[in-house]
């Protein structure tokens, strides 16, 4: 998968144009570059390509006519409005071994949720792999059908990998567990009054033009 971006050219206060912009600030970081390269590139095109490769794939990064191999390590996202404001690209050599988190996926349905007396909870969604560049899978599915009492666990040692990846956690980590399912809350004690709900849906779209019109405030006082 191949993803061209530009050396960034905003900074500081002046970020927030680039975000108005439908575009990210981002940073590209290794221990073989002489220097991390700060970057900046379109936010849609950025979601195509994390959808398709996730954090375990490798990018092709192309900086302004320069070539990178990259895997997405780690994104930012903001607490209010969630909404996605910076990405790290970490470089990797094609011929180096990787370690990244693995997202599990929970397959099949487990008799103590057929017999609805306990539900499955999974206790850790990722799981670290080591391996080369291009063999780290997306995802790591895990079959709960074989789950039949509150005791039973799935451990990391109990996960089946690929030969050529090794688990890096500890074996005796729990990933998968049953648990009790606990009786549900009085619907008034549950359910926030229909005019709440309709306020905050109100907030959640307005969020984004209040933020908006504050940076535009901002960029006049200054």
């Amino acid at each position: 998968m191949k993803f061209e971006v530009n050396k960034r050219t905003l900074f500081g206060k002046k970020t927030k144009k680039l975000r108005k912009q439908r575009k990210l600030p981002g940073i590209v970081y290794g221990k073989h570059l002489d220097e991390n390269i700060d970057v900046q590139f379109d936010k849609h095109n950025f979601l195509q390509v994390f959808d398709k490769v996730g954090q375990t794939s490798p990018v092709e990064l192309k900086v302004d006519g320069d070539e990178y191999l990259v895997m997405i390590h780690d994104y930012e996202v903001d607490p209010v409005s969630d909404a996605l404001v910076h990405v790290d690209f970490r470089a990797i050599k094609e011929d180096e071994k990787i370690v990244a988190a693995v997202p599990v996926e929970i397959t099949g349905t487990s008799v103590v949720e057929k017999q609805k007396l306990w539900k499955v909870e999974v206790v850790r969604d990722t799981i670290s792999l080591e391996g080369l560049p291009g063999t780290l899978p997306n995802q790591i599915q895990v079959d709960v059908s074989g789950i039949e009492k509150l005791s039973d666990v799935i451990f990391i040692k109990d996960i089946q990998v690929a030969d050529n990846l090794e688990k890096v956690d500890d074996g005796d980590l729990p990933v998968v567990t049953a648990v009790e399912v606990q009786e549900e809350l009085d619907e008034e004690e549950d359910t926030l009054p229909e005019d709440e709900i309709e306020a905050e849906g109100e907030e959640l779209e307005e969020g984004e033009e209040v933020e908006e019109e504050t940076d535009e405030d901002e960029e006049t006082t200054e």
